[in-house]
């Protein structure tokens, strides 16, 4: 895109720029306006006028241009929801938002929204009996479930709850951004492995289980969907729904937080 100046006149001739550019020009009663306007090379739009030259007029191409951009900004942008580890044992159990979750999916696949899971192995046993040992047995998961298609968000890198090759080594404001979130949710409950176990008299050595398990990875899909600035959390546990729990997740930038019934009317 370049400049070219334009002035007005009764009578307007066209000629030639040293570089290459178009410029009008002419005289009227001794007066003369000039006007800068805005020319789009290597584009001719069919529905711009002539004039009898042949030279398209420079305010026909800036209503053109303007419309285009009115018409990109006026598109509204594709919602993005998030689905919590709830959602995906609702389908395991095949509970009644299970038909909720699937026109997600559906609205995914068809380009309607963007749907995503987190990479995480599990806050409890899935069907199969165990966790997800690596993020291809995720994956495959997903696949089974008929989830495959969705985007899968990356967690916080932890021992046994996210995957070695699927997370992010977390900065001083992403650790922060998670104890925020975990006191919102379990403020009764320790903070780090070690300190949990150190109260329950466990071996930290172990991996990951119980309660803790389950609080960790709540916690690391709503800080994976506050990360990625995602529109809606979808899930089922009540935890998340509690008035002062929604209301205090949001002013982190949660956005919306929804059963799956609710999203349907947001697609």
């Amino acid at each position: 895109m370049q400049f070219s100046k334009i002035k007005d006149a009764g009578r307007r001739n066209a000629r030639g720029g040293a570089d290459g550019s178009e410029c009008f020009d002419g005289h009227a009663g001794g007066s003369r306006e000039w006007r800068i306007a805005w020319v789009v090379y290597g584009e001719t739009p069919r529905d711009v006028p002539k004039t009898s030259g042949g030279i398209r007029h420079s305010d026909a191409i800036i209503r053109y241009q303007t419309q285009r951009l009115l018409k990109a900004e006026a598109t509204p942008p594709m919602p993005t929801f998030t689905l919590d580890s709830s959602c995906i044992d609702a389908i395991d159990e095949g509970r009644a938002e299970v038909k909720f979750i699937r026109m997600l999916a559906d609205a995914h696949t068809a380009g309607k929204a963007n749907v995503a899971v987190v990479g995480l192995s599990a806050a409890g046993k899935h069907q199969a009996g165990s966790y997800f040992d690596d993020f291809d047995a995720f994956r495959d998961y997903l696949a089974a479930i008929d989830l495959a298609r969705l985007e899968i968000l990356k967690p916080m890198a932890y021992f046994d709850i996210s995957f070695p090759d699927w997370c992010i080594e977390a900065d001083g404001a992403m650790a922060a951004l998670e104890k925020q979130i975990h006191d919102i949710l379990f403020p009764q409950s320790q903070f780090t492995w070690e300190d949990y176990c150190e109260e329950h008299g466990m071996d930290p050595a172990f991996s990951p289980r119980g309660d803790w398990r389950q609080f960790k990875c709540g916690v690391q899909s709503m800080w994976a969907h506050i990360h990625n600035k995602r529109d809606v959390f979808v899930t089922i546990d009540d935890n998340f729904h509690k008035p002062s729990n929604k209301s205090a997740l949001i002013g982190l930038g949660a956005g919306h937080i929804e059963h799956p019934q609710q999203t349907v009317a947001m697609i």
